[in-house]
């Protein structure tokens, strides 16, 4: 929470976009370790 607040939620960025979680072990790929899920909207 603190890194996402570093960059959204400032007095400059005041938006909050939406996010998940996705437990590591239940990613596609083992061996990932990260999963990014983007969602755009013009």
């Amino acid at each position: 929470m603190n890194a996402y607040m570093e960059f959204f939620g400032t007095d400059d960025q005041p938006n909050l976009p939406a996010r998940s979680a996705v437990p590591v072990p239940q990613l596609a790929n083992p061996g990932w370790l990260i999963e990014i899920e983007v969602i755009a909207a013009k």
